[in-house]
């Protein structure tokens, strides 16, 4: 089943419930996509939303700097 980034964030235990909406309210004032909210916040990492979606959509992340 695919979630939103928020809610897959939320059930994985990243972010709180709190967190994603203060942060949607944030994203609406301001624009943006919501994981740069996130980044912004400091709540996540890039990398952190990488690995979420990696596992939930089951592809391996690949970080291209270490492969060649």
């Amino acid at each position: 089943m695919a979630f939103r980034l928020g809610e897959l964030l939320v059930r994985m235990s990243h972010i709180t419930q709190q967190q994603l909406d203060d942060s949607l309210l944030q994203q609406k004032l301001e624009g943006g996509r919501i994981g740069v909210v996130f980044v912004r916040k400091g709540l996540i990492t890039e990398a952190g939303i990488l690995q979420a979606l990696s596992k939930q959509f089951g592809i391996p992340l690949i970080d291209l700097e270490e492969t060649e």
